[in-house]
């Protein structure tokens, strides 16, 4: 069970748009976090990191918070 509510998370999934994403890294091509932010450090993933965290912690997962369709 998740210690952060989803109205909570919602909030943190709308400001990771203004954390800066580095694409520098070769491995990770789509990207790590430029900052430290939230739970997580500089240098995290984007997807494999950040996106999945969320997708794990949302009750309705990633895709309704993508996409708006949680009930």
């Amino acid at each position: 069970m998740s210690d952060y509510t989803d109205r909570f998370l919602e909030l943190k999934w709308r400001e990771l748009e203004d954390v800066p994403i580095d694409y520098d890294d070769p491995d990770e091509p789509d990207g790590v976090l430029g900052i430290d932010w939230f739970v997580f450090k500089k240098g995290e993933p984007r997807i494999e990191g950040v996106w999945r965290w969320f997708d794990s912690h949302y009750t309705a997962g990633l895709g309704a918070l993508m996409f708006g369709t949680a009930e």
